[in-house]
């Protein structure tokens, strides 16, 4: 075996760097990856939130449109409308016979996200009183 032959087969250390930096550069390659999937979800979860409340935004003010109706006619009677705001919907019946109990039936929809609210009032000669108020994300 001649001298030139022992070097090739005894100098590792070029080897040892190429192998470190490939092994850092799949490390850095995993690391960037985990870190575009980890933003594309936080992206999907931050619009799912923001129609989540906007929903809850319409449904309020859907209700509080029933109830104007309601205060209007000084006496439950049954009725129903829709409100738009945008890309927004929400469509509210009032039922109750003319009477002084109400109940309010509301759906309001934005993008895929979807809630549902039932009020109930009583109506006297000083306006409308609360009695329940409960809302459901569908």
């Amino acid at each position: 075996m001649s001298l030139v032959e022992k070097k090739i087969y005894t100098n590792t250390e070029g080897y040892i760097a190429l192998m470190s930096v490939l092994v850092l550069s799949v490390i850095g390659v995993a690391i960037m990856s985990a870190a575009l999937v980890l933003g594309a979800n936080e992206s999907r979860l931050s619009e799912f939130v923001d129609e989540a409340m906007r929903t809850q935004v319409v449904t309020d003010v859907c209700v509080e449109e029933a109830l104007q109706v309601v205060k209007d006619a000084g006496a439950c009677i049954d009725t129903g409308g829709e409100v738009a705001l945008g890309d927004a919907t929400c469509t509210y019946v009032a039922s109750g016979s003319g009477g002084s109990t109400c109940d309010v039936q509301v759906t309001s929809t934005v993008g895929d996200i979807s809630r549902s609210a039932h009020v109930t009032v009583t109506s006297s000669e000083t306006g409308l009183e609360l009695l329940s108020w409960e809302e459901t994300l569908n």
